[in-house]
């Protein structure tokens, strides 16, 4: 016991002033750094080990809507954990247990480390955790193999995915608004029900692919392929068409139909009233 202490202890003091005594001593003591500081602290039912090692041991814990935005989950188990909705951004999963774990929601981009494993349909791709219902706004994927991936209700509207392998792929439900998919590959995609307003598709390959009610309003296919495509029900709405021309100008404003040869009545042709909801994401 320090002399400080002993003093104290024989002092005449009120307690309420020893108490306060005692806790300024330990704060003294901390900051000069002669005990080891430890930051573990509990996120849903999870406590998070800081430093690591000793690594994170949370299996089948609920960190759902957590923000574990550069955390270190280096070697953590966290094997069927609900991460819904959680934002790992800059995270650090070098050799992390995500096997059976919930990622749906998921927000990431810049993660370091390769995670032990994961569950299945995901991938850690340039740094993105990609998989079916993953958050991917703006994320860069450019030239990334997505080929054979069921990333159904994947939300990539602003994502750039310049000349990226999306063939075999499972878009369907996928929010593509205002994507950037210049000479992407999407040959024998399934695009289901996706939204692709505003989306940059020149050059891109979709061949084979199901465009089965697909909304493409003011997206521009200049220069794609679509030989083989099916395009039930597709929303077209000044949509540039492979040949560059407007759909808007096509009978029933559709891409796949001749040009108009009616002169537009006050501005408007036919065509252009068709599908004009407007679907920005």
């Amino acid at each position: 016991m320090t002399s400080f202490a002993i003093a104290l202890r024989h002092a005449l003091l009120p307690p309420f002033l020893c108490r306060l005594a005692r806790k300024l001593l330990l704060l003294s003591i901390l900051t000069a750094g002669a005990m080891p500081v430890w930051a573990d602290y509990v996120v849903g039912t999870c406590t998070i080990r800081v430093p690591t090692p000793p690594a994170t041991e949370c299996p089948g814990a609920d960190l759902s809507g957590a923000n574990l935005t550069g955390v270190d989950l280096s070697s953590a188990n966290l094997n069927g954990a609900n991460l819904y909705n959680v934002v790992l951004t800059n995270a650090v999963l070098a050799n992390t247990d995500l096997s059976n774990a919930d990622l749906n929601k998921v927000k990431s981009g810049s993660i370091t480390g390769t995670p032990a494993a994961l569950p299945v349909n995901w991938r850690l791709i340039n740094g993105y955790l990609v998989g079916p219902g993953a958050r991917l706004k703006s994320a860069d994927l450019t030239g990334a193999n997505l080929a054979n991936l069921d990333l159904n209700g994947t939300e990539l509207w602003l994502a750039i995915l310049d000349s990226a392998n999306l063939s075999n792929t499972v878009l369907t439900n996928v929010s593509l608004s205002s994507a950037h998919l210049p000479n992407a590959t999407l040959i024998s995609a399934n695009l289901t029900d996706a939204n692709l307003y505003g989306a940059d598709l020149t050059n891109a390959n979709l061949a084979n692919a199901n465009l089965t009610n697909v909304y493409l309003g003011n997206a521009n296919l200049s220069g794609a392929v679509l030989t083989g495509a099916i395009l039930s029900g597709v929303g077209w709405n000044n949509t540039t068409c492979p040949d560059g021309t407007n759909s808007n100008l096509h009978i029933s404003g559709s891409c796949m139909t001749p040009l108009d040869a009616v002169l537009p009545l006050n501005g408007t042709y036919k065509g252009s009233a068709i599908k004009e909801t407007t679907h920005a994401q």
